[in-house]
């Protein structure tokens, strides 16, 4: 991402900029973990709603130049020189939304 996007992760901003936090993991609109050492933490996150969770993680993807679908399910890109995103597709995801 570039200086002027200055919050290109949303709510998820301020757990990406933590030193402490190795990982932020999504398993649906309403659970957002993040990962500080090698444990693992539920927060108080949530996003108003499935279709805005799903809106976020197509934001992301087109940032960094990547797609999914059912046909290529799994999406893993850089978004900037630093961060990571990993994505996959509703269609293999447990909790029946994309997880990120």
């Amino acid at each position: 991402y570039t200086q002027k996007d200055s919050n290109p992760f949303g709510i998820l901003q301020d757990l990406v900029n933590s030193p402490d936090v190795s990982d932020v993991i999504v398993t649906d609109y309403q659970r957002v973990y993040v990962q500080v050492g090698r444990r693992n933490f539920l927060t108080d996150l949530r996003f108003p709603d499935a279709a805005a969770y799903e809106s976020f993680v197509e934001k992301l993807l087109f940032r960094a130049k990547a797609t999914y679908s059912t046909k290529f399910p799994i999406a893993d890109a850089m978004l900037g020189p630093h961060a990571r995103i990993n994505v996959l597709h509703k269609c293999i995801a447990s909790e029946g939304g994309p997880l990120l």
